[in-house]
């Protein structure tokens, strides 16, 4: 379908808002953190059961296979252990590895074995092969950290 706005045709489906989901539940895999304040890709085993013009990895790695650019909202919840006490776990959203989304949480686990719970929100500009990730790092220590059961949700809108 095409859509007049102004003097600019786009190109859209109606149909399609591209999307994918990410998750994994009852993890016992601890996250090695090797450096304070460095974030890094939580360990686990990922599953999808919904996705359309993205594919999932095993490791969360959401990639963006539609042509059109679009703009996508990006959530996340999550809960979490830690091996020490006392520690302030930070989670950011990731565009192509390395540049980090402006959006972060930081949590405080205040005994290691009590499960914290959390959520983060971004959005970000996506092309063609583009992929998000959820890192993790301890802003206190190098104390591990273990994701217990992770959500994840990618939504694009059309750019009219």
């Amino acid at each position: 379908m095409s859509v007049l706005t102004g003097n600019t045709v786009f190109e859209t489906n109606e149909n399609s808002f591209p999307h994918a989901n990410a998750y994994y539940e009852n993890n016992i895999t601890e996250t090695v953190i090797v450096t304070t304040n460095a974030f890094v890709k939580p360990a686990g085993s990922w599953l999808s059961s919904s996705s359309e013009e993205f594919t999932v990895d095993g490791t969360g790695k959401l990639t963006y296979t539609g042509t059109v650019r679009k703009h996508f909202h990006i959530v996340s919840n999550f809960d979490m252990t830690t091996a020490s006490n006392s520690q302030i776990i930070a989670f950011k959203w990731f565009k192509n590895g390395t540049t980090p989304l402006p959006a972060q949480v930081k949590r405080k686990v205040g005994t290691g074995s009590d499960l914290g719970a959390a959520s983060v929100h971004a959005d970000a500009m996506l092309n063609e092969n583009d992929y998000v990730e959820l890192k993790v790092a301890n802003a206190t220590s190098i104390s591990n950290i273990t994701l217990q059961n992770v959500y994840c949700f990618v939504m694009g809108m059309p750019m009219i």
